[in-house]
């Protein structure tokens, strides 16, 4: 009679090709967490326009640039200087802020 071993299953199921893939993937936590802040500045910015009767209708591309530079700046002050990650660059924060909600998770 043959017995399995719990253990060596285990061990089989880890080694496997998609578990290995995800564990390798980087999925960038630094610049998506820097594109949300520049997501919700650009969007705080608008809404206070739209309350103070201030038209930026055509604006839209400049403040979403100046937005990812307030962003890389918040992040360069705030971050630690034993971090392994180099700061996203303005093109990764413009991408991202340029993708869906869910595309960019």
């Amino acid at each position: 009679m043959l017995t399995r071993n719990p253990d060596a299953d285990e061990a089989r199921r880890r080694q496997t090709p998609r578990a290995q893939a995800g564990a390798r993937r980087n999925r960038g936590g630094n610049s998506r967490s820097c594109a949300r802040v520049a997501i919700k500045f650009y969007r705080d910015w608008k809404d206070a326009n739209r309350r103070n009767g201030i038209r930026d209708w055509g604006r839209g591309d400049e403040m979403k640039d100046e937005a990812c530079r307030f962003a890389i700046e918040l992040y360069g002050n705030d971050v630690l200087s034993h971090m392994r990650e180099d700061p996203p660059t303005f093109e990764e924060l413009r991408d991202l802020m340029d993708r869906p909600q869910a595309r960019r998770d």
